[in-house]
């Protein structure tokens, strides 16, 4: 019985490692193109100023 239950939590902490995973995987794509539009305009607007 106790084993059982051992295993039960050892899935369910696997399970929410994985979840977390998944979340931080897909908050960090979602983050990329707006980082990557600040950088460009950043360069943008030194590119201007240089110019």
């Amino acid at each position: 019985m106790k084993k059982a239950l051992n295993l039960k939590t050892f899935f369910n902490i696997k399970l929410n490692k994985n979840d977390i995973n998944l979340y931080l995987s897909f908050f960090l794509y979602s983050l990329i193109p707006s980082i990557w539009i600040l950088v460009r305009t950043i360069l943008l607007q030194n590119i201007w100023m240089f110019h």
